[in-house]
């Protein structure tokens, strides 16, 4: 953590790694680290990002959700399976796990109206492409849109990594309006060269 923080770097976005033996106690969060960073696994503990107080300590620690999914049944018997917001072939993304990312309820706390939903993927592992770039994607997109627009209440935005923090950073100094608006609050896109 000491060398990311010593290169400028604004976020780690590793987690959710379970059930990897990788997986810290502190889930469905943004913090910032509690432990000095130059400790082992300083993440471990960690001060809840809040509207109201920039934070001092980067990385900052930005999880994606983690929860448990009772849907799957084995002759009729509920088996639970871990929803770590990995999207891959065996588990595509759906609207049931988008309601159950929602229910994990990651946010800048005093800021519950702007919920944070960080999903990822391995890499594009030639086995997974289907999941990422065929219909069960462009399914779950166009479902998506459509339940946000039929009135459910929320509002979407797709954002890179990059914006993710920003609209987290704009959302711990107490603005207001649409979380979009923040994609480039403060940290910048790095300009590319013609």
């Amino acid at each position: 953590m000491k060398i990311l923080a010593e290169t400028g770097c604004f976020a780690d976005l590793t987690l959710p790694s379970a059930p990897s033996l990788a997986q810290i106690s502190k889930i469905n969060a943004l913090y910032e680290c509690s432990l000095p960073l130059d400790e082992r696994a300083p993440h471990r503990r960690g001060r809840d990002l809040t509207s109201g107080r920039p934070p001092t300590t980067f990385p900052l620690i930005i999880q994606g959700p983690l929860v448990l999914d009772f849907g799957r049944r084995i002759r009729r018997w509920p088996v639970p399976r871990i929803n770590n917001s990995d999207i891959n072939v065996a588990y595509p993304p759906t609207l049931k796990r988008l309601r159950l990312w929602r229910q994990a309820g990651i946010r800048v706390r005093g800021r519950p109206d702007w919920l944070f939903i960080k999903l990822h993927c391995h890499g594009m592992i030639p086995w997974d492409t289907e999941a990422m770039l065929g219909a069960p994607m462009r399914d779950f997109l166009r479902d998506a849109v459509q339940e946000a627009k039929n009135g459910r209440r929320y509002a979407l935005h797709f954002v890179t990594a990059r914006e993710m923090v920003n609209i987290a950073l704009a959302a711990c100094e107490g603005r207001d309006g649409s979380p979009g608006d923040y994609r480039d609050y403060r940290l910048r896109p790095v300009a590319t060269m013609n």
